[in-house]
């Protein structure tokens, strides 16, 4: 009741203003023509939440009256999270996103929302699917984000975009001042060269199947950030993909990434280390031990000599990925940032820029 009372103050002040027409360069390069503020936002990814949060706070939240089902599917730590201190999230209308039926539009579209967000990963399949020239000709106005693609640029420009749809631009540029100022402290500490890496993807989410590693983009991207030399950055797709166990093992990395969440809704013979807001230290622990137990996995270096973390898969697509930048920084450079508490930093962070009060388990090493 609170959020609402809080969000019905926020939209009595805004319909009380004169809306404003105004064009947003949106992360894609598009121009799109808003009326500012906005009052009603469509999240395409649920897991949107958070940078709404840090853009705007309980304001930017009151004003989603509409999303996707992907907290419950890929974050369902992240959603508990949040409706467990802003319980009336429950009764936002949820959308379900499926690979077969892909956006439910029409549905979308009888919420009639100002903005619908997305993220410029998906640019492509919205245009080619004509979900994209759909809502536009509904009179829906999409803008596109970006924590996926170009990390280091875009995580805070995003932010500056939420906060100037939203009317929060001066919380956004705080955000945007604080990122560039970690980002630089971990830059300035680095030298090449760097140590080997490589970054499995979603390790254990189809139970014992090894390996889908990360190219350039993603957590390839966050790791070069930490410092880490990415083994098949050059001789893998950006996105990544598959390796034989043959190859890893002839790679022989000096550290062995990997990322991990709750995913049993999405499958629930996931043997993934399940990382988040509800983890559990011992049991993170358990299971980064066992996944490291796979055949030809056990044979590393890496795994032998103990260089093996994990590292919460969600970071990768929303702007607390510095935390992750942090972490992996001081794990394989750790004399450089022996100084460096990046557990405290994320809790600060949130505590700043959140709703968010617990504190969980986002890391963790053999």
């Amino acid at each position: 009741m609170k959020l609402f009372l809080t969000g019905l103050l926020c939209l009595l002040s805004f319909w009380g203003q004169a809306k404003t027409p105004t064009v947003i360069t949106d992360l894609q390069g598009r121009e799109v023509t808003v009326n500012l503020p906005v009052e009603k936002l469509f999240l395409v990814d649920s897991r949107d939440i958070l940078p709404v949060d840090i853009a705007a706070g309980k304001s930017g939240i009151s004003r989603i009256t509409g999303w996707s089902d992907s907290l419950t599917q890929y974050a369902p730590d992240l959603k508990q999270a949040y409706f467990s201190v802003l319980p009336e999230l429950g009764q936002i209308p949820t959308l379900k996103k499926t690979r077969e039926a892909g956006l439910q539009v029409e549905k979308l579209i009888e919420l009639m929302p100002d903005v619908v967000i997305m993220h410029k990963a998906n640019y492509g399949a919205m245009r080619d699917s004509q979900i994209l020239p759909q809502l536009e000709a509904a009179g829906i106005q999409v803008i596109f984000i970006d924590f996926r693609m170009d990390i280091a640029k875009n995580t805070p420009k995003s932010i500056l975009l939420l906060g100037e749809l939203l009317g929060t631009q001066e919380r956004a540029e705080r955000f945007a001042k604080l990122y560039h100022e970690k980002l630089d402290a971990i830059e300035s500490q680095l030298s090449q060269p760097f140590p080997t890496v490589l970054i499995e993807a979603n390790a254990g989410l189809f139970s014992d199947n090894c390996c889908q590693l990360y190219g350039r983009s993603g957590y390839g991207s966050l790791a070069a950030l930490a410092g880490g030399n990415n083994l098949v950055a050059d001789s893998f797709p950006a996105k990544g993909a598959e390796s034989s166990i043959e190859n890893i093992i002839t790679l022989n990395p000096e550290y062995y990434l990997l990322t991990g969440a709750d995913w049993h809704n999405f499958n629930r013979r996931s043997l993934a280390v399940s990382l988040g807001y509800n983890a559990n230290k011992a049991n993170v622990q358990k299971q980064l031990s066992v996944l490291m137990d796979r055949q030809g996995i056990s044979s590393l270096t890496a795994v032998k000599e103990k260089r093996v973390m994990a590292i919460y898969h969600n970071f990768y697509n929303n702007p607390m990925n510095i935390f992750a930048i942090e972490a992996m920084a001081k794990f394989m450079h750790p004399e450089r940032f022996s100084a460096l508490n990046p557990e405290q930093n994320l809790v600060e962070f949130q505590n700043q820029f959140t709703e968010i009060r617990e504190t969980g388990v986002f890391w963790v090493s053999l």
